[in-house]
């Protein structure tokens, strides 16, 4: 299942607006201001529930795109 990862605004606006679709998983972690995160369900044939793998793995990519900054 694919799995994309908004880096900016801007990729994130077009993942939300444009990309997913009906029966994809958007996630974005809560408190952090950062990347969205989105399951693509609709390129899944026989639309089961995601694995809880993929789950994490979504989970995973959004925290590992907003790191704190080095100071």
């Amino acid at each position: 299942m694919p799995i994309l990862v908004g880096r900016n605004r801007k990729e994130n606006e077009q993942l939300s607006l444009r990309v997913a679709r009906e029966p994809d998983v958007w996630m974005h972690v809560r408190g952090v201001p950062g990347a969205h995160v989105l399951l693509q369900m609709s390129r899944v044939k026989g639309k089961e529930p995601p694995a809880e793998e993929c789950m994490q793995m979504a989970a995973v990519s959004a925290m590992s795109e907003h790191k704190p900054p080095r100071l």
